[in-house]
This record gives C-alpha cells, structure tokens and sequence, in this order.
C-alpha cells in the first residue's frame, strides 16, 4: 500500500516540477537553451558512466577467467 501512494505523490510533484519548467522555457528562449544544456550533459554523464561500467566489468570478466 506505500509503494502506490509514494509513486503517485512522486509522479505528481514531478509532473507539477516539469509543467513549470516547459512553461518557464516558453517565457525566456535563454532558460530554454540553459534546459536544453542540462539535459543534454545530463545525458553525457549517464552516457560515459555505463560505457565505464561496460569496459570495467569486460575487463573483469577477461582477467577472471
């Protein structure tokens, strides 16, 4: 019974977080360009993190057996 009631309340403040910044990015081309840029190095550093993971554990694997 926590599990669903979390899940909602985190789905709702993250909806109502998301809808204020689409708004914000509509009002102000900068903020949109400043989103665009957070995302997008976001994205690059989950990116480079598996590849890490990816090549440690292929290391691992090799030198294990």
């Amino acid at each position: 019974m926590l599990f669903p009631a979390e899940m909602a309340v985190v789905d709702t403040a993250g909806s109502v977080f998301m809808v204020e910044a689409y708004a914000s990015a509509v009002r102000d081309p900068l903020r949109k360009l400043w989103d665009n840029l957070t995302i997008t190095d976001a994205s690059v550093v989950v990116t480079v993190f598996a590849l890490s993971w990816a090549v440690s554990s292929a290391v691992y694997r090799w030198r294990v057996a």
